[in-house]
């Protein structure tokens, strides 16, 4: 049941209405466009949040989704994590310092490297050869641990195995952690054992004294002192190669060679293009000035300067004519280096065609009897003079040649200057690998001196024995952590159950889809055929916060004609009607309660009386009013009640004309309030023809039955077909009663 503030919440809304007319309509109302008000409402549905709340009315829901994911991986927890016991063992590693004469602060205390023998023993311990020791020992090979794991035991061993020694303290902790308690203290104490018979050379097993003996430091003397020789030798040499290369990066130093050299080779190329050039100009010139065509003529220049003798007295043309042939021999070198698309190529075959084409002008300034030039520039003599060409011809050989030389010795400073930097880098190589040779060496020994001289005595200060309890065990975290997680796999469910649901939870969620005036919330019974005396009470209580709402709604005009549906089936809609009837009685009215639902008639099932010839014979003229109203207990509310008719149909049909609506004219003038209690809107078509003949229409929807999108498209329906909906009445949640779940029409509905 609605609580007071929710309801009253409701109700001042309700209050502030005008009261209807008897079209249906409230007093000065616009009409309003029923499917725009239908799609507002879907949207605003569709788009409502939901409550962090609304997975809990899925309950079973959620109990069942944390059950079916705890119990198995609680199961699994349990059954396939197993809980590692762990043994510890205890040696202690004590320094000892002997007093020669007397006691002074440098003999006295921890002696020197005593913390690098201290590191040293656990290299020892976990060293191969005291482990695989361990792994021949009868008592090992007893064990299961070692009978599971058989073919990798020294690999597990070392990797269960773990030393490490207490900080500022002289013991080392040696634990084992296996999957079996005693398998766990039999390892530990066999490490420990194996150990200590390891460095004290006790027989059977692989002392200091065999290892670290005196040949064995003699040997690593004489290494450590010729590693000393050869390392400062490689020194010498380095610093000697860097002195001589006057820089400590020769690499640099290599890369200004390489540019020095690059540059004057490229001088080199353009000198050989330059005498190439110039002596093609002093062939020319050679030609020119001697006059000669004894030569032959199969040569193309000769052929065409033969072919143009008439030209050759022009000093201009002569110029011309060497112009044209050096940007020939220019075009032919470049096309040899550079393609034919390169744009220096394109260049000089313009310059070529520009040269021809003043050429040709000169040659034809010369046919049309224009005076040949008798002298010309110092510039086009310098270039037509055979003697100043041949001299240019030795000044550019001359050059190049002193730029040959000058190239052959930088290349010859460049390959010893290579020499020495590879030099330099494999003396530092081999000095760097010397050094890490002479480091090697000299620890080495060091660390045998130590061991030779004993620093300190070994001892097993603690037996491990065997644990109570595993080390560790994360079972009960990592069962919280599958029930934590399970309920909120549970709570997803649920949530999503709840978004994905189209059925209305409670009285606000249908305030928000129907966005109409809502009347009042009724509660579900839990036994609707006998209900307790709370219940009752409480019922009654809730339909007269409706009936007052109602009244409020219609104000106090006569013979009110109120529809009473809903969206679907098995919705509480009659017991509705039948309680709002009694309750509108008790105040005073005079109600008529008419049964309008001609294929499944039900308000007989609420009241007891003699029933009469039924609606459909009053429409069809063949009863009279009086004949079929009949009175009930209750004082001043009269029923009509509905007759299953065989012709459901075209029973149906006689709603649409005009009997029904004669009907109520003549029920207006005798009561107060007409309720009739109609076919659900969506099933059939019945209720949407009587709607456009009532005053107005109130929509009763069940909690957890009625779904949000058949709501909004009923009330769409109601709107469209003329009538006004007074409010909306909210069904609470309980076992379903009223209309009952065997309501059938025969037909197959969506």
């Amino acid at each position: 049941m609605a609580s007071g503030h929710e309801h009253g919440h409701h109700s001042s809304g309700i209050a502030a209405l005008a009261p209807l007319d008897h079209s249906g309509r409230e007093r000065g109302e616009s009409f309003v466009d029923p499917w725009a008000a239908h799609s507002a409402a879907a949207h605003d549905a569709a788009h409502a949040p939901v409550s962090l709340l609304a997975p809990l009315r899925y309950k079973w829901t959620l109990i069942i989704t944390t059950l079916l994911v705890a119990v198995p991986l609680t199961v699994a927890i349990w059954a396939l994590y197993q809980p590692a016991y762990r043994a510890q063992a205890i040696v202690r590693v004590r320094p000892i310092v002997k007093l020669v004469v007397f006691e002074t602060p440098e003999n006295s205390g921890t002696i020197p490297l005593y913390n690098n023998y201290l590191n040293t023993q656990v290299s020892v311990i976990r060293s191969p050869r005291v482990l695989n020791r361990v792994l021949e020992l009868p008592a090992v090979q007893a064990t299961r641990w070692f009978q599971d794991h058989k073919h990798n035991a020294p690999a597990l061993l070392n990797e269960s195995l773990v030393v490490m020694p207490r900080n500022k303290t002289e013991l080392i902790d040696v634990s084992v952690t296996t999957e079996q308690a005693k398998d766990a203290a039999v390892l530990a104490n066999s490490v420990v054992d194996e150990y200590i018979r390891f460095v004290n050379g006790s027989p059977g097993g692989d002392g200091s004294d065999a290892e670290g003996g005196s040949d064995v430091l003699a040997t690593l003397s004489d290494l450590e002192e010729r590693y000393h020789r050869e390392l400062e030798t490689l020194k010498t040499d380095v610093r000697e190669l860097r002195r001589e290369l006057q820089t400590s990066t020769p690499d640099h130093l290599l890369s200004q060679k390489i540019a020095r050299v690059d540059q004057m080779q490229a001088e080199a190329n353009t000198l050989d293009r330059d005498i190439m050039v110039v002596e093609y100009q002093l062939d020319i010139a050679q030609k020119l000035t001697d006059g000669s065509t004894s030569r032959p003529s199969s040569a193309p220049a000769d052929a065409a300067l033969a072919t143009k003798s008439a030209y050759r007295g022009d000093a201009e043309w002569r110029r011309l004519w060497s112009d044209l042939k050096t940007s020939q021999l220019n075009l032919d070198l470049q096309r040899n280096q550079l393609g034919e698309q390169h744009p220096g190529i394109i260049a000089a075959r313009k310059r070529v065609e520009l040269a021809e084409e003043m050429l040709a002008a000169r040659e034809a300034q010369l046919d049309n009897g224009v005076a040949p030039s008798a002298g010309a520039s110092p510039e086009v003599l310098a270039a037509t003079d055979p003697e100043a060409l041949k001299r240019q011809v030795e000044l550019l050989k001359k050059r190049r040649d002193v730029l040959a030389r000058d190239l052959k010795s930088q290349h010859e400073e460049y390959r010893v200057l290579f020499e020495k930097a590879a030099s330099l880098k494999e003396k530092e190589e081999q000095c760097a690998k010397q050094q890490e040779l002479y480091d090697a060496v000299k620890t080495r020994r060091l660390h045998l001196d130590t061991e030779r001289q004993r620093p300190a005595s070994i001892m097993k200060l603690a037996q491990a024995v065997e644990p109570t309890k595993p080390d560790g065990d994360k079972r009960k975290i990592y069962t919280v952590a599958a029930l934590l997680g399970s309920i909120v796999a549970g709570f997803a469910v649920a949530f999503a159950r709840s978004r994905l649901t189209q059925s209305l939870h409670g009285a606000r969620e249908l305030a928000t889809t129907a966005r109409t005036p809502f009347l009042g919330q009724l509660p579900g019974l839990r036994r609707p055929q006998n209900p307790s005396p709370q219940e009752r009470v409480a019922q009654a209580e809730c339909i007269r916060m409706v009936r007052t709402a109602l009244l409020q709604r219609i104000g106090h005009s006569k013979g009110a004609t109120i529809l009473i549906t809903s969206a679907g089936l098995s919705t509480g809609k009659t017991t509705c009607a039948a309680l709002l009837g009694r309750s509108l009685a008790q105040a005073g009215k005079r109600v008529l309660l008419v049964d309008a639902d001609v294929r499944r008639p039900a308000l007989r099932n609420h009241f007891e009386c003699e029933p009469g010839p039924g609606l459909i014979p009053v429409l069809e003229r063949k009863a009279s009013d009086d004949a079929a109203i009949s009175r009930t207990e209750t004082d001043g509310l009269s029923v009509l009640l509905g007759v299953r008719h065989e012709q459901a149909a075209e029973a149906a049909e006689l709603l649409a004309d005009g009997a029904f609506e004669s009907a109520l004219r003549r029920w207006r003038e005798r009561f107060d309030v007409v309720l009739i209690d109609t076919a659900p809107v969506l099933p059939v078509a019945d209720t949407r023809m009587l709607a456009r003949h009532v005053d107005g229409a109130i929509m009763v929807v069940r909690e957890n039955h009625c779904r949000r999108n058949d709501v909004i498209e009923a009330l769409a329906c109601l709107g469209a077909a003329g009538t006004k909906l007074l409010g909306t009445v909210f069904i609470g949640s309980g076992r379903r009663s009223g209309y009952g779940s065997s309501y059938s029409y025969g037909y197959t509905y969506a």
